[in-house]
């Protein structure tokens, strides 16, 4: 069973996307809409994929009981309920959350494993479904690469799981990443590159 993992955060105006809210004249209320529609269309294509089980995994994990509730009517209508699983994040930063993210998938006995982000909204999904497809016939790492060096996909098949701490930190997250992949002597397959 294949699964793709939506990697998200429950829209709060100050809690995401904070950076465009120093960079732009919008507000935080107007950048909570504009994730809100991200996530939407990321949903949406998520839910046209042909991922066996779809695991919105979102923060925030802790202290806000309505979390799961605004998440799972978020997804209604674009994720079949058959395939929709919502799980918080777990771990102390942003990689030990993507490391247990990917855990959990394969310990469940998911592979391929695909991860998306929540902000990638041109994200096509027979996108997602060529990595599926490269990863069932020949194992390794798909990677989707977004500007500056940043990713918008990671896929892991046969519970490979890289560490996540060298990849998210340092010079770019896509070299970190290759350069894990080579010396773990997997085939890596790189996917069209996303805005």
């Amino acid at each position: 069973m294949n699964s793709l993992i939506v990697f998200a955060k429950t829209p709060r105006a100050g809690q995401v996307k904070t950076r465009l809210i120093k960079d732009t004249p919008l507000t935080e209320d107007d950048v909570c809409s504009l994730y809100r529609a991200f996530l939407c269309d990321v949903l949406t294509t998520a839910g046209k994929s042909e991922a066996d089980r779809i695991i919105v995994n979102y923060l925030p994990a802790d202290g806000e009981a309505d979390a799961d509730a605004e998440m799972a009517e978020l997804a209604k209508g674009r994720i079949p309920a058959q395939k929709l699983a919502l799980t918080p994040q777990r771990g102390e930063n942003f990689s030990e959350r993507v490391q247990n993210s990917f855990n959990d998938s394969f310990s469940s006995g998911s592979s391929p494993v695909v991860m998306i982000g929540s902000d990638s909204p041109t994200l096509q999904p027979k996108t997602i479904d060529s990595a599926f497809s490269v990863l069932g016939e020949n194992g390794g790492v798909a990677l989707g690469p977004s500007g500056e060096g940043g990713l918008y996909l990671i896929g892991l098949a046969s519970g490979y799981l890289p560490d996540f701490s060298k990849i998210f930190g340092g010079s770019t997250e896509l070299l970190n990443f290759i350069r894990e992949v080579e010396d773990a002597g997997l085939p890596f397959f790189l996917l069209e590159e996303l805005d």
